[in-house]
């Protein structure tokens, strides 16, 4: 694990803030507390508090977890027909 990863780049905090590389990825984060999900969803008024810190409650680690088990069922659900595809894409070479 990085020294970032634990530290979030400040050795005098365990505070870690989405890095503004992810945050230009990922504009909304699933994983910060409501207050600051308010302040993402409102351009410009980020700049005089700083990045957002990630922060992970029961609550929406069980909602990505949800998530997850709907990517994987939706995807689970098309193996026969992507199977089929790539067959037909090998048969056509």
């Amino acid at each position: 694990m990085s020294h970032t990863a634990q530290h979030g780049g400040d050795l005098t905090s365990f505070l870690i803030q989405h890095d503004p590389k992810t945050l230009e990825k990922h504009p909304l984060p699933f994983f910060v507390n409501k207050q600051e999900a308010e302040t993402l969803r409102n351009p410009g008024s980020l700049s005089s508090f700083g990045a957002p810190v990630l922060e992970i409650s029961r609550e929406l680690l069980f909602s990505a977890i949800d998530e997850v088990d709907m990517l994987t069922n939706y995807i689970t659900d098309r193996l026969d027909k992507a199977t089929e595809w790539r067959q037909a894409q090998i048969m056509s070479d």
